[in-house]
This record gives structure tokens, sequence and C-alpha cells, in this order.
């Protein structure tokens, strides 16, 4: 990916999403500490503890790999502080930003040369209603601290579809700079259909594009995907633009 189509792309939402890096093979995660909160934000972390339903573990950067002119990182090594939810929910609203790491993946049909994505439920508070991609938080036990364990896992459990990574993807790290929250991406992921697919229809539903439907939906002038979705739909069709 050349440097004048990296810039391009990270002009199309500035405020919200930044394609950070790129890198051939999936990157590997490294603990090496912990994030928790100070002292001083006990109580409201216990309030916040309260506050959530389940207080899941999760992954966070410890800091943003250095990348070529090119955008290609230097390296695929990325640190992080082992977490939880409630930790970077207390810090947030103090003002800071930890970079919280999501796992998600580009789904594929390649059967029927299909794209997937997940339309957000509208009583999402976060983007409702919205196109999205399937993802989630790393869970650093269950997921083993691998953005493609994460992925698959948020990929079965909100699509009801397997999948698998093949050996060509694309992995790009993406940041949201207002919350600092960061994305490893897998583009594509390849999906095993299945019959009967049973997902938290919570969450939202599953909705299918063909190349051309993505094209047009792509060019309307009022698109209704989220920042991540989008950035990652135009870096796909304009790095294919770029090989014709």
């Amino acid at each position: 990916m050349s440097t004048t189509l990296l810039a391009d792309l990270n002009q199309l939402d500035a405020e919200h999403i930044q394609l950070v890096a790129l890198w051939r093979q999936e990157p590997v995660l490294e603990k090496v500490g912990e994030l928790r909160v100070p002292d001083s934000l006990q109580a409201a972390y216990q309030q916040q503890c309260k506050a959530l339903t389940i207080n899941e573990p999760v992954c966070v950067l410890a800091a943003l790999p250095k990348t070529a002119p090119s955008g290609a990182a230097s390296h695929r090594l990325l640190t992080y502080l082992e977490s939880d939810y409630a930790t970077i929910m207390t810090l947030r609203r103090a003002g800071q930003r930890p970079m919280l790491i999501a796992a998600t993946c580009m789904a594929m049909d390649v059967h029927q040369q299909q794209f997937l994505f997940q339309q957000r439920s509208s009583k999402n508070h976060l983007y409702p209603g919205y196109l999205s991609v399937f993802g989630g938080g790393i869970h650093p036990q269950q997921d083993g601290a691998q953005a493609s364990q994460g992925a698959l896992r948020e990929l079965q459990e909100e699509s009801g579809h397997d999948g698998h990574i093949p050996p060509s993807a694309w992995w790009c790290l993406t940041q949201e700079p207002d919350n600092g929250a960061v994305q490893l991406t897998c583009m594509p992921t390849y999906i095993n259909i299945s019959e009967h697919p049973q997902f938290d229809e919570a969450e939202g539903t599953v909705v299918r594009l063909d190349w051309h439907a993505l094209q047009q939906e792509r060019q309307q002038p009022q698109q209704h995907w989220t920042p991540l979705a989008r950035v990652l739909v135009e870096a796909w069709f304009r790095a294919g633009e770029q090989q014709d």
C-alpha cells in the first residue's frame, strides 16, 4: 500500500479512525505487565464494577509500533498490558485514553462471493443501526492473547459461522483518536457456512453484500458505516484498484 493511499485513507474520517500499520502476517502480542486504576480512582472503579454485568479481562496496547514511510510496520511484536473493562471505563472517565485492543475481521464467503457485515442493533449505544465488521475485545486467557483467536471467536458469536484466516490475509492496526481504542483486523477472513447459524441477535443482524452491491453502497453520498468498517472497505477497494 503506497504512502499516498495510506494518507488518503486517513483523511476519510480523521477525527474517528486512523490506519496505523499493516502486516502480511499476524502481529505477535506479548504481555509486559498489568494496567490497574490508581488508588485515587478506586471508588470510581468499584462503582463501575457494580454497573457492569460482566467485568471482562482485556488487553491494552502498551505502545503503538514504529512504522516505515510506506505504512508497513517495522516489526510485528506488539506489547500489551492485561487489564479489565471496568478499569478502561474508569480511566476514560478520568480523561485518559488507554488503548483497549479489539480483534476484528472483514468476513467473506468465497463460495457465494459475498462479504458479511453486522448491522448493529438499534439499541446499541454506539453507532446504532450502522454496518460494522465483526469483532470485540481480546480476552487474554480465553483467546490466549492472540488477535486471530479473538477475531474468529467474535465472528462465531456475532454471525453464527466459523471462519479461517488465509495465509495471504492482511493484518491492519487502526486507532480511534477520540478514545484511544485500537483494532487488529484481518482482511479477509473466510467463513465456513453453518446450515443453521446461531448468534446473539441482541448484538445485531448479519448482512450479505456481493462485490457489486458493496461497490454501490460504498458510493452512496450518505454511508451508514462505522468509521472502522468504512476505512476497511475503502482500503480493500482502493488497494485492488491500484493493482488493476
